[in-house]
């Protein structure tokens, strides 16, 4: 930071402002590979100084809070002893598909020291895959208990992610690392090995199809003012792509949790009355509206 330029913030203020991670985050999500870092820093438009502020700095502390949030939100769960259901059997596999993939697009951005592309790879990871989708699909029905296997399994995922963000965010991710599970002495986030990238299905990785269908989903609901709470059904258009999609075991059940679809069910019909329909691939789908049935 040039401080006889006169156009930087002040490092201490942002660290008051931000914390010293999310600092860090807006640094080095600004530092593309062989350029000068261009600061998000704004000027005031009365005393041309630079203000204290930052958008990336922001999205740093906000990335702070969503790991918290995630620590807390598993950190809560009561735990049964029963086996996993099929749809935290998905979740699982897909989640450490992804990230086997996710740990070697890491390990090719920072041999080429592209630490921008690198530490936004892990946030795209964490905040989309990791919390907004793995969690949401494991995570049990109110009030109900999580199976102990699901949770076992869960932990090393979050330890593993903490660990591959350490370099970049290490005071957030060693107090997360420690608060998973009891720690020996000495046991420590900053010494603990690096993973390695393993091999993973990349077909699995990419079949974005049911994501694509939770989003419109979504979409329909909100723009026909429909609670997330009311259970709706939907129909899909009889195809091969639509029978090799539900043939993945537990995916159905998935789609109809995260969903909250009162039921998926197959159609050979070329429409559906009082539904809205849309396509996801090659695939049609038909969402009944149940306003449009009074």
């Amino acid at each position: 930071m040039s401080k006889s330029l006169g156009n930087s913030p002040d490092a201490l203020s942002l660290i008051d402002n931000y914390g010293a991670d999310g600092v860090r985050f807006g640094m080095l999500s600004s530092a593309s590979a062989g350029n000068d870092i261009i600061f998000d820093a704004p000027i005031d438009n009365v005393t041309k100084a630079v203000r204290n502020e930052s958008q990336r700095c922001e999205q740093g502390r906000n990335f702070c809070n969503k790991m918290w949030n995630a620590l807390r939100l598993i950190k809560g769960w009561e735990i049964k002893d029963a086996p996993s259901d099929t749809i935290n059997e998905l979740a699982l596999t897909w989640v450490t598909q992804k990230l086997h993939q996710t740990t070697e697009e890491l390990e090719k951005s920072m041999h080429e020291y592209r630490l921008s592309e690198a530490l936004m790879t892990m946030y795209n990871f964490i905040w989309d895959d990791f919390c907004a989708w793995f969690l949401e699909m494991i995570k049990p029905n109110y009030g109900d208990p999580i199976d102990r296997t699901t949770l076992e399994k869960t932990i090393p995922i979050f330890e593993q992610l903490m660990t591959l963000l350490h370099p970049f965010m290490p005071f957030v991710t060693e107090e997360i690392w420690h608060q998973l599970k009891e720690r020996a002495d000495g046991e420590d986030c900053v010494v603990s090995t690096y993973p390695k990238a393993k091999a993973y299905d990349l077909g699995f990785c990419k079949n974005r199809k049911a994501k694509e269908v939770i989003a419109k989903v979504r979409d329909i609901r909100s723009s026909k003012g429909i609670s997330p709470k009311e259970p709706l059904a939907l129909y899909a258009k009889q195809s091969a792509g639509l029978e090799e999609l539900l043939a993945i075991d537990g995916l159905q059940a998935t789609l109809e949790k995260i969903a909250n679809l009162s039921a998926l069910e197959v159609t050979t019909a070329e429409d559906v009355e009082s539904s809205i329909g849309f396509v996801v691939g090659t695939e049609k789908y038909f969402l009944v509206d149940n306003s449009r049935l009074m």
